[in-house]
């Protein structure tokens, strides 16, 4: 390994290890309580090295939203890439992340900060939402008639990801109640059911 190439991947820990420690931080703490000394201290910098890579807290809180819209990229692709049947392991995927306590913790900052930092609350419903409404309308698609509306199809993803959400996510906010994954696998077994009762017709 050359030097500047040494020099490069250093510098990218570095910013890895802070982005790493205020994603632990902001998910476990209100956005105010959160100091930058002690973002330095969790990534092992300095308070200058900090500001090297980051403005301020508001700008490192972006790149810990912006981390984490990458890792539900990569997932999602990863997921079109080797599920076949697909319905089932997406609505998994998504019930874990709603049920990650970590997620979680990071949409109760996006809410408080929402007024102020709205770039904060766009990204992550961005991730959230239209990420995942995506797939889940390809997915479903594939399993109406050939006659369903996009409006349908859209009202179809629609229903499933919000009873999903109801007994993950929303659960999490306004109850700090989590689900271990045996939970989550029930919850989107119970909604699947019941959306199949709703929109898979047997001829």
């Amino acid at each position: 390994m050359s030097l500047e190439a040494y020099r490069q991947k250093r510098e990218a820990d570095k910013r890895a290890s802070i982005i790493h420690a205020a994603r632990r931080l902001f998910s476990e703490n209100a956005f105010r309580d959160v100091t930058t000394a002690t973002l330095a201290a969790e990534g092992g910098v300095s308070t200058a090295t900090l500001y090297r890579y980051f403005t301020d807290k508001e700008t490192l809180f972006d790149a810990v939203i912006e981390e984490f819209v990458d890792s539900i990229h990569a997932t999602l692709h990863s997921f079109e890439n080797q599920h076949t049947d697909g319905l089932y392991a997406l609505a998994i995927t998504y019930g874990k992340l709603l049920g990650d306590p970590e997620f979680i913790g990071l949409m109760r900052v996006v809410v408080a900060e929402a007024g102020e930092s709205t770039s904060f609350k766009t990204k992550i419903e961005t991730a959230d939402y239209e990420l995942f409404n995506s797939a889940f309308e390809r997915e479903i698609r594939a399993r109406l008639p050939a006659d369903t509306t996009d409006s349908q199809i859209e009202q179809a993803s629609i229903e499933l990801s919000a009873m999903i959400s109801a007994q993950t996510l929303l659960r999490g906010l306004m109850f700090n109640e989590f689900s271990s994954e045996a939970e989550i696998e029930a919850i989107v077994l119970k909604a699947l059911e019941s959306w199949r009762a709703t929109w898979l017709v047997e001829n």
